[in-house]
């Protein structure tokens, strides 16, 4: 976990990885892609970004948290990536093609 201060309060950025069928192997310019998307700003892809790489890739799926609060559900197949964010709802990311589509898949907000 990271913790930045800026104006005065604590942000708290945090990833934690969940297990799930596939891990993919992804770039960094797909995270960037695909975070942008979901509405997290340049600071956020930054302390955040990596992590969720990496979660990706060893359990196939993630969730990022800003203040302790869900930002975005992140998950694989192994060839596609599912994104449901708080900022702007669900889609989906193909990063053989760098494709966004959007999706009506629902996830649960809570902890």
């Amino acid at each position: 976990m990271v913790i930045l201060l800026a104006s005065g309060c604590a942000t708290k950025y945090n990833v934690k990885w969940v297990p799930n069928q596939s891990g993919i192997a992804l770039t960094a310019e797909d995270v960037v892609i695909f975070m942008d998307r979901a509405g997290f700003s340049e600071k956020e892809i930054l302390e955040l970004g990596s992590d969720v790489r990496n979660g990706l890739a060893s359990t196939g799926a993630v969730r990022a948290y800003i203040d302790e609060k869900t930002a975005a559900i992140i998950s694989t197949d192994g060839r596609l990536v599912y994104v449901n964010s708080r900022e702007r709802g669900s889609f989906v990311y193909d990063p053989e093609h760098k494709i966004l589509r959007e999706s009506h898949l629902m996830i649960n907000d809570t902890p």
